[in-house]
């Protein structure tokens, strides 16, 4: 499944989740964040599985909410080598996404 995260409730902590049971070179978005209240939010120990396709994208970022990546799995090395991607995430809004 999906996540998208969106303005209009608190949003409390996200962390040791798994993202699992994708299809092979998957096109959509696993995660996104659609937050416009501008404040850092720190996301612990994401674990994405599976490949990309060229549309797909691990993490996405369509508000101005600045997203960052505390130990993820993959790292992004290991992430861009496992996409048929031009990149395994993605900031359509101003939200900046720190993935290391």
């Amino acid at each position: 499944v999906s996540v998208r995260i969106v303005d209009g409730g608190a949003w409390g902590p996200f962390d040791f989740v798994s993202f699992q049971g994708f299809p092979a070179a998957f096109g959509g978005t696993m995660l996104e964040i659609a937050r416009s209240d501008n404040s850092l939010r720190m996301l612990q120990i994401l674990t994405f599985s599976g490949t990309l396709s060229a549309s797909g994208r691990y993490v996405k970022s369509s508000g101005s909410t600045p997203v960052m990546l505390w130990y993820p799995n993959p790292s992004a090395s290991d992430a861009a080598a496992r996409c048929s991607c031009s990149t395994y995430q993605q900031s359509t809004g101003t939200g900046v996404i720190t993935w290391p």
